[in-house]
């Protein structure tokens, strides 16, 4: 509550906290929380990302004008995602540009997604990631 009271109008420092927060709970080492402004997604909050893997993922959200498949996924279906192997998972051995760019640039091989959800409805999700493999638990 007083990271949102002292920044009214300004939703970043209550983002940056709640992602900060998701991280430690799901025991990563960072993060990037999505937020969904219609039918378009972008980066609202980033932690322990290198600048050049936030720089691909804000281009890709540009020219995209949405988040990646993980994200759109977990988004979508409301539901949990989790990878534990980033290099494992089809979109990668698909050759997917993106997802070669999140264990390259970003680092990331486990993974899991938390969608926010409103109303029934997707407005968000939280992306943690490990750098090992490392599956994450169920709670």
């Amino acid at each position: 509550m007083q990271v949102i009271n002292s920044s009214p109008g300004d939703l970043a420092p209550v983002f940056d906290a709640r992602l900060g927060k998701a991280i430690r709970l799901c025991g990563g080492i960072q993060g990037a929380l999505w937020t969904l402004d219609g039918e378009y997604g972008k980066v609202a909050a980033s932690r322990g990302n290198t600048p050049e893997f936030v720089a691909m993922l804000r281009e890709y959200e540009r020219v995209t004008l949405g988040p990646p498949e993980a994200v759109r996924e977990t988004m979508r279906g409301g539901r949990v995602l989790h990878i534990p192997d980033r290099v494992e998972h089809r979109l990668h051995r698909a050759g997917d540009p993106i997802v070669r760019g999140v264990v390259e640039l970003g680092g990331v091989r486990s993974l899991v997604g938390v969608p926010l959800v409103k109303d029934g409805a997707s407005v968000g999700a939280f992306m943690i990631g490990r750098r090992e493999v490392r599956p994450f638990s169920d709670t």
